[in-house]
């Protein structure tokens, strides 16, 4: 049995499975295929943002004299907030720079239960009808909250978190801070910073073999 079409080319995965000739019955997502897209997309750009504020809090400890294997381990608000409070001493001389980074941590702290939720809470769905809608229920601060997203909103949602990574991966470049900011930027990008061509990052991974 051919798969059936769909505007967005997504195939039901009941469909999938009598067409591999896996068993039924199967529930499928709701028909908007768009909305999974969007949602793995949230899920791979999140982590890149995460890794590289790891990495910038890596090269902050260590500027600090702290140790940097902090960057690497315990919660995102602990690290967070540890980001935060040494950013400010190790960037005393750029004010802009301070500005940016304190925006881009507000932001964080904007999406960064909403993703959880997103990504981690009970997933329910709803309309069938080509205009799926994702809802998320989770808890924040003690409270049980649900969010729901069509597939228009979560692209918003993506987009916030692009720009949240951008002011991160372009610090000392956009928005452009005064000259002396930019140099000592740069000059600490080159010497700390693991992404940047300085020292290695603090620890070392343990890799596990794959799963079979």
């Amino acid at each position: 049995m051919a798969a059936s079409k769909h505007p967005h080319g997504y195939a039901p995965i009941m469909d999938y499975m009598v067409e591999k000739g896996r068993k039924a019955p199967a529930v499928w997502p709701p028909s908007d295929g768009l909305l999974y897209g969007y949602v793995g997309q949230l899920a791979v750009a999140w982590g890149g943002f995460e890794g590289d504020l790891n990495a910038m809090l890596d090269a902050i400890l260590f500027k600090a004299g702290e140790d940097p294997r902090r960057a690497h381990i315990g919660p995102f608000r602990t690290r967070k907030a540890l980001f935060r409070q040494h950013m400010v001493s190790v960037f005393e001389t750029c004010p802009t720079i301070c500005a940016t980074l304190d925006r881009m941590l507000n932001e964080a702290a904007q999406l960064h239960w909403r993703r959880n939720i997103v990504l981690h809470g009970e997933i329910r769905t709803g309309a069938t009808d080509g205009s799926g809608v994702l809802k998320a229920v989770g808890e924040h601060n003690g409270k049980l909250i649900e969010l729901e997203y069509g597939a228009e909103s979560l692209r918003a949602f993506l987009m916030r978190v692009g720009h949240m990574h951008g002011l991160l991966d372009a610090i000392g470049e956009d928005p452009e801070p005064p000259s002396h900011e930019r140099q000592f930027v740069r000059a600490f990008l080159r010497s700390a910073h693991p992404h940047s061509g300085g020292r290695g990052l603090s620890p070392i991974p343990h890799k596990q073999p794959p799963l079979p």
